[in-house]
C-alpha cells in the first residue's frame, strides 16, 4: 500500500499560521456541555468567524439576534445541488460494493440507538459499517464507511479505518481534517490509531494517507478549536478574515465588515499585507490613506505597493454613498502599462466570455463560448451540453475566431479576467487540437485581458476590481434571472435532469441571456476605455518586438524539427501511429518512426508555454510582479566588482560550495554584480539559479548565475554568463532564464536520430544502444 509522504502534503507548513496553542478546558456554555462534530472543526479552520456564528446562533437569545442583524445566508440551490450530488456518490459506491460485499447500514433516525447500533457493529467484527455513529467525550459524527483490517486493538485481532467519499476531483485539507477527527474518535474506542485513512475521488479513485503525517496538526486544530469555543462570549463578534471561506455566514461577514469599516475591505489588499496593517494598528479604511510619519513605511509591505492601497482606500472613502463610484485615469509616462496596453479599435474585434460547468466528468464541462461582435447578429455562441460535444464545440469557437483574425489581422480577442486564456489553453491540452492556433493567437497578442488594462490604468471607487462591480461606471442595473456564474451553473444542472426538450431550452436560454450581458459589458467596458484612452491623449503600445519575435520563431530549427516529424509520420499509416510495441511485430521500423515523430512534436509544444510565460511578464506593473515571487523588480545596480565568496582551501567550485576546514578564505569574482532589491519582495529564487533581465529584449539569451543571496539586505549577488553588462542607470526586473529546448543535448540528440533513421538500414540507421532503448530491450552489454 502506498501512502502520500507528508513532505508533499498540503498541511506543509500551514502550522506555523495558526495561533499559538494554549491549554483547552471544558466547554460549558449557559452551563450545559456542547458535543462538537468533525464538521465543527472543519468550519473553525475555515473561517473562525463562521464557527464563532454557528456557537453564538445557538446560545443568544431572539433579541439579541434581531439586534445585530443576525441571519445566514439566503438559500444556494447550487450549494444544495452539490450536497445532494456528495450523497448520491457515495449510495452509488455503497451500492457497487453490496454487489461483492456485505456492507452493515446504521440507521442515522435516532442518534443514541445509531451510536449502539455501530458499537455493536464494531464489536461484532463486521468488515464494512456504512454511516458509522461514532463519539468520544467532545466529538460526534458520523464516518462514511469504516473497513475492517487485521492487526490488533482493543476490538481483538482487528482494527477499524475510515473511509470518506467526496465529489472533488482531488482530495481538499478539509478532507484530510475530517477524517483525522473520525481516526481520533477511533482511537478512543478501539485503543489504536488507525495507521491510515482514504478518500474516495469523484472519479471512484482510492487516495490513501499516512495518518501520522496529518494527526498532529489536527490535534493542534482541535485543541484550538476547543479552546476558542471555551472562550467564547456572545458580546465579542470577532473581525471576518479577508482570506476565509465564511460559507453560510458569507453575507453577514460582509455586512460586518462594512459595519466596522474593516481594512480587509481595500481592493487589491492580499491577506499577508492585511495582518501586517493590523499589527501595525490600522484596522479601518479610513485609518489608511492619512498614515502617521512613523507609518510612512511598513515592514513587510513595499513603498509602492503601501502607496497604491493608500490611495485605493482613498478612492473609496471618496466613493461612499455615491450612485456611481469614483475613478482616476494613471499615467504611466509612456510605459506599457494600463491602457497603453489597450490596442486600437477594429470593426471585427470580438468580445468573449466562458461558461463552465464543474461537476460533470473528471474534468467538468466547459459548456457555452459566447462572443459579442459588431456586426449582425451582434453574439454568436458555441455549445457543448454532452462531454463528447466538449471538443466539438472548442474547435468550432477556434476555427470560427482563428479564420476571423487571418482575414482581418488587426482583430482582438476581449476579455476580462484570466479564465478565458487559461480554459483554452486547458482544452488545447486535453485534445491535443488547436495547438498552432492557440500559439499564434497568444504569441500576437490577440488576446487582451480587460482587467489588467483596468487594474493598471485605472484606480476605481469599488471594493473590488470584479466585472460585476467595474460595470458600475458604464453599465445600466442588469435584468436576467442568471446573476452570478454559481447560478449558471444551477440552471445548467437543470438543462441536464429536465424532463422535456422545452424545459430544457428554457434553462439554456436564461444562460444565454446571462452570457449575452456579460459579452456585451465587455464590448461596452472597451468603448468606456477607449474613450478615456482618446480624452487623456494615451497611445497603445505594442509588447513585442521584432527580436523577440525572431528568437522566438527560431525557424531554422524548430521548422527542420516539424519537416522531419512529419516525414517520420508520412511513413506510418494513421490507424498504427498510436498502436502500442506488442501490437506491431515485425513492423517494428513503423513504431519506432512514430515514437521519434511524437517525441519531436512533444517538445516543440512544451517549449511553447515558457514564452507565453515571458510575454505575459511583459505586461506586468511593478505592484503585480512585487507580487511574484518568481520576478525581483526595482532592482538597482550597486557595484561591479568584489563579490566575496567564502570557500575552501581549494579552487572555488560553484555557489554550493561550503566550508569544509578552519582555513577558509574569501574569492573575488571581478566580473560580478552587486544588485540591491526591495527586501519586503517574496523570492522564489535559490543560489546557482539562472536569470535574464526581462527589460533586455535585444538578447533575452544574456543571462546571470545567482552566486549569493541576501533576503534581510535586499541583496542579490550576480555573475554573467558570457560578456553582458546590467544596466547601471535606471531600475531593472530579473526573472527566470526562459526553459529552452533548442539548446539542451537531449534535443540535439533526438533531432540527429531522427535524421539518421532509415527503415533499410541495420538497426533501422540507428545506434544498437538506441535501437534497443527505443524497442524496450535489455541492454547489450557484451
Amino acid at each position: 500500500m502506498r501512502f502520500q509522504d507528508n513532505k508533499n502534503s498540503a498541511f506543509k507548513g500551514w502550522a506555523t499560521e495558526r495561533k499559538e496553542l494554549k491549554n483547552s478546558g471544558k466547554i460549558r456554555p449557559n452551563g450545559s456541555k456542547i458535543t462538537f462534530s468533525p464538521s465543527d472543526i472543519v468550519r473553525f479552520f475555515e473561517s473562525e468567524f463562521a464557527s464563532y456564528m454557528d456557537h453564538f446562533e445557538k446560545v443568544a437569545s431572539e433579541e439579541k439576534k434581531k439586534e445585530l442583524g443576525v441571519h445566514r445566508d439566503p438559500f444556494d440551490p447550487l450549494l444544495d445541488l452539490i450536497r445532494n450530488m456528495g450523497n448520491q456518490h457515495e449510495e452509488d459506491i455503497i451500492q457497487k460494493m453490496e454487489q461483492s460485499t456485505a456492507v452493515f447500514r446504521i440507521e442515522k433516525e435516532n442518534r443514541k440507538e445509531a451510536i449502539q447500533q455501530t458499537l455493536l457493529a464494531l464489536k461484532e467484527g463486521e468488515n464494512n459499517i456504512y454511516q458509522a455513529a461514532i463519539k468520544n467525550d467532545k466529538i460526534f459524527g458520523y464516518a462514511d464507511l469504516l473497513v475492517k483490517e487485521k492487526g490488533h486493538s482493543e476490538l481483538g485481532d482487528y482494527y477499524y479505518v475510515p473511509y470518506d467519499f467526496k465529489i472533488a476531483r482531488h482530495p481538499k485539507p478539509t478532507a484530510l481534517i475530517q477524517l483525522c477527527c473520525y481516526c481520533d474518535i477511533l482511537q478512543s474506542i478501539q485503543g489504536v490509531l488507525p495507521p491510515y485513512f482514504v478518500v474516495v475521488t469523484k472519479d471512484r479513485k482510492s487516495h490513501f494517507f499516512k495518518t501520522v503525517s496529518f494527526f498532529y496538526f489536527y490535534q493542534l486544530l482541535k485543541n484550538n478549536f476547543l479552546h476558542y469555543h471555551s472562550c467564547f462570549s456572545k458580546d465579542r463578534i470577532p473581525i471576518p478574515d479577508k482570506r476565509a471561506e465564511h460559507r453560510d455566514w458569507s453575507i453577514f461577514a460582509r455586512k460586518r465588515q462594512h459595519i466596522l469599516d474593516d481594512i480587509s475591505l481595500v481592493a487589491g489588499l492580499r491577506s499577508s499585507h492585511c495582518a501586517i496593517l493590523r499589527r501595525a494598528g490600522i484596522n479601518k479604511i479610513s485609518e489608511l490613506p492619512y498614515l502617521k510619519k512613523d507609518h510612512s513605511t511598513i515592514k513587510g509591505i513595499p513603498k509602492i505597493t503601501l502607496e497604491v492601497l493608500k490611495n485605493q482606500a482613498k478612492m473609496q472613502l471618496a466613493s461612499v454613498g455615491k450612485d456611481t463610484p469614483e475613478f482616476k485615469v494613471l499615467s504611466h509616462s509612456g510605459e506599457r502599462q494600463g491602457l497603453e496596453m489597450l490596442p486600437p479599435a477594429n470593426p471585427f474585434d470580438v468580445f468573449f466570455d466562458m461558461e463552465g460547468y464543474p461537476l460533470l466528468g473528471s474534468e467538468g464541462l466547459e459548456y457555452l463560448y459566447g462572443n459579442a461582435i459588431n456586426e449582425d447578429p451582434k453574439y454568436i455562441c458555441f455549445w457543448a451540453t454532452k462531454e463528447e460535444e466538449e471538443v466539438l464545440a472548442f474547435k468550432k469557437w477556434l476555427k470560427w475566431v482563428y479564420d476571423r483574425w487571418q482575414k482581418t489581422p488587426g482583430l482582438h480577442i476581449y476579455h476580462y479576467g484570466h479564465y478565458e486564456p487559461s480554459t483554452i489553453k486547458k482544452l488545447m491540452g486535453k485534445y491535443g487540437a488547436g495547438e498552432e492556433e492557440i500559439d499564434t493567437l497568444l504569441r500576437n497578442k490577440v488576446f487582451v485581458d480587460l482587467h489588467r488594462v483596468i487594474t493598471q490604468g485605472l484606480r476605481v471607487g469599488t471594493f473590488s476590481y470584479s466585472l460585476k462591480e467595474v460595470e458600475q461606471l458604464y453599465y445600466g442595473k442588469r435584468d436576467t434571472c442568471v446573476k452570478s456564474g454559481g447560478q449558471a451553473a444551477f440552471y445548467f444542472f437543470n438543462f441536464l435532469n429536465a424532463s422535456n426538450k422545452k424545459e430544457g431550452s428554457a434553462f439554456l436560454e436564461q444562460i444565454k441571456s446571462y452570457n449575452r450581458d456579460d459579452c456585451f459589458s465587455t464590448k461596452k467596458l472597451c468603448a468606456f476605455l477607449w474613450d478615456l484612452q482618446k480624452k487623456e491623449g494615451i497611445k497603445y503600445i505594442s509588447s513585442i518586438t521584432k527580436d523577440q519575435e525572431t528568437e522566438y520563431r527560431r525557424s531554422d530549427i524548430k521548422e527542420s524539427c516539424q519537416e522531419r516529424a512529419q516525414v517520420l509520420l508520412n511513413l506510418v499509416p494513421v490507424q498504427k501511429r498510436t498502436w502500442p510495441l506488442s501490437q506491431m511485430k515485425g513492423e517494428e521500423h513503423l513504431y519506432i518512426a512514430a515514437l521519434l515523430a511524437h517525441l519531436l512534436e512533444f517538445h516543440i509544444r512544451e517549449d511553447k508555454p515558457g514564452w507565453w510565460d515571458y510575454f505575459s511578464r511583459l505586461d506586468m506593473n511593478e505592484e503585480e510582479m512585487l507580487e511574484d515571487k518568481n520576478t525581483i523588480t526595482l532592482c538597482r545596480w550597486v557595484a561591479s566588482q568584489h563579490i566575496p565568496i567564502v570557500g575552501e582551501n581549494s579552487e572555488f567550485k560553484g555557489p554550493s560550495a561550503r566550508r569544509k576546514t578552519p582555513k577558509s578564505y574569501e574569492k573575488v569574482i571581478p566580473e560580478g554584480y552587486k544588485i540591491q532589491f526591495e527586501k519586503e519582495q517574496e523570492v522564489g529564487f535559490k543560489e546557482g539559479d539562472k536569470l535574464i533581465v526581462l527589460e533586455n529584449t535585444d538578447n533575452i539569451r544574456d543571462t546571470y548565475t545567482v552566486w549569493r543571496l541576501h533576503l534581510i539586505e535586499g541583496l542579490i549577488y550576480l555573475k554573467p554568463n558570457g560578456e553582458n553588462k546590467l544596466p547601471k542607470n535606471k531600475p531593472f526586473t530579473l526573472v527566470p532564464e526562459k526553459n529552452d529546448f533548442y539548446k539542451k543535448n537531449l534535443f540535439r540528440s533526438l533531432l540527429k536520430t531522427a535524421y539518421y533513421f532509415s527503415p533499410e538500414a541495420p538497426y533501422f540507421g540507428l545506434k544498437k544502444c538506441i535501437y534497443d532503448l527505443l524497442l524496450k530491450k535489455a541492454p547489450d552489454l557484451n
